[in-house]
């Protein structure tokens, strides 16, 4: 099979044609994304009504959910390689929903560190089961595209999150709701019930609108020992890339988990305020900038740039670092919001890229065990560790949090340059596995 061989995006006769299926599952990432960034909208409420610091909002915030979604990434990875990718969807975001909601009931850190580990475990579906699906239905020429439209999710998600979830917190902080047995739910927890239940009827919509797609090729899905044999025979393309890219996430994690809390300490807005800042930002600049990565990329390759997706991300982290650096050790609020905002826009350029490194080099049968094995590097570096550190630090300058700039500034100094060194490093070994999949 050719590199730009593969299905033509037209409609189909199981169901929804090529671009419906990427928009409806856009649409359940921007729930998946929704539920995984409450935790950072609500630091402060969470953090005075638990009685706990900012290690534990890093540990319930990132670390929570990333554990069991990399432990169960690999497992949900090898069925999207073998089985029904769209039940394994359905079933994930009924999980994950109804993980969320149970955050609601809980009075205690331990609880709800247990609610978002079960979140964690119903989302960790979604990536591999996607990407299959979406491998599926484009031929490599309009991948990026695709993977672009569909990670727009991760971009509207997170401007959702801040926008339409600071709203409901801003409305409902002094509201309370009565339910039999359970008693009474107010605050934070009514947030969590709320977009927690409203997922069930997205898992109803994709139970009835999305059909299994034929795969490309039919033969078996190799075991997990083909997988690890393909990686470890290409260990400087795989390798330099899964860490490279992993430690990007800890920046790019940070802006949604902690932006809000930063700006609310140290520049005293209120979340209502800067809600909806965020959420124009995210839903519009964030999306824009994610869809111009993915063209571009696309562009590059019909030019015959090897290894365009992984030149966009480079371009992307060396742009972002003083951004960001800049945004995190501003003193005027205005300077502070310019600074983060460009940040923001330049780094969701990467966003579509990192699948589409993975797709260019690996076999379509082992695709969706590979997306798994970087999701558990991505998820406990990037999204498990990284809050943690980023907690860590905050807390040991300052107790009380008044320090959280500075701890996201070093963060970045510390994590952003050595990705940006193992990106370039990998530039040559990804051109080199493009050539081999190209001729395969």
């Amino acid at each position: 099979m050719s590199a730009d061989s593969g299905p033509t995006v037209q409609a189909r006769p199981w169901g929804l044609n090529p671009y419906g299926v990427v928009t409806i599952l856009m649409i359940t990432s921007v729930l998946s994304y929704l539920d995984r960034t409450l935790v950072g909208l609500m630091v402060d409420p969470i953090r005075h009504d638990l009685h706990i610091g900012d290690t534990q909002i890093g540990l319930l915030s990132g670390f929570a959910v990333a554990l069991f979604y990399a432990l169960m990434g690999l497992p949900f990875g090898r069925w999207a390689d073998k089985h029904n990718r769209k039940w394994l969807i359905v079933g994930g975001v009924t999980a994950w929903s109804l993980a969320t909601a149970a955050g609601a009931l809980t009075h205690t850190f331990a609880g709800l560190f247990c609610a978002r580990l079960l979140v964690g475990v119903g989302e960790a579906t979604m990536g591999p089961a996607a990407l299959s699906l979406i491998a599926n239905l484009f031929p490599k020429y309009r991948l990026g595209f695709a993977l672009a439209l569909f990670s727009t999710g991760i971009t509207i998600g997170n401007g959702a999150a801040i926008a339409l979830g600071g709203a409901l917190v801003e409305g409902l902080k002094a509201a309370t709701l009565t339910l039999p047995i359970i008693g009474d739910v107010s605050g934070w927890r009514l947030v969590f019930g709320i977009v927690g239940l409203s997922g069930l009827p997205i898992a109803g919509l994709i139970a009835l609108l999305v059909r299994e797609p034929p795969r490309q090729t039919q033969e078996l899905a190799p075991n997990l020992r083909a997988v690890l044999a393909q990686m470890r025979d290409h260990l400087p393309a795989y390798g330099l890339v899964m860490v490279g890219y992993s430690l990007m996430v800890v920046m790019s994690g940070a802006q949604a988990l902690w932006g809000p809390a930063y700006f609310h300490r140290l520049h005293h807005m209120p979340i209502g305020q800067f809600g909806p800042f965020f959420g124009v930002l995210m839903g519009i600049g964030g999306t824009v900038g994610l869809l111009f990565g993915g063209a571009v990329s696309d562009a590059l390759t019909r030019r015959g740039v090897s290894a365009a997706p992984a030149r966009v991300i480079l371009v992307s982290i060396i742009l972002q670092a003083p951004l960001l650096i800049a945004a995190y050790l501003a003193k005027d609020t205005g300077v502070a919001l310019a600074f983060f905002g460009a940040g923001v826009i330049v780094l969701t350029l990467n966003g579509a890229l990192q699948t589409a490194t993975f797709q260019r080099v690996t076999p379509p049968r082992m695709l969706g065990s590979v997306w798994a094995i970087y999701l558990i590097f991505a998820n406990l570096i990037g999204g498990g560790l990284g809050p943690v550190l980023i907690g860590g630090i905050s807390q040991h300058l300052s107790p009380g949090g008044e320090r959280l700039g500075q701890a996201l500034a070093v963060v970045a100094v510390l994590v952003l340059p050595l990705a940006a060194l193992l990106v370039f490093l990998a530039l040559k070994p990804l051109a080199q596995g493009e050539r081999r999949v190209a001729v395969s």
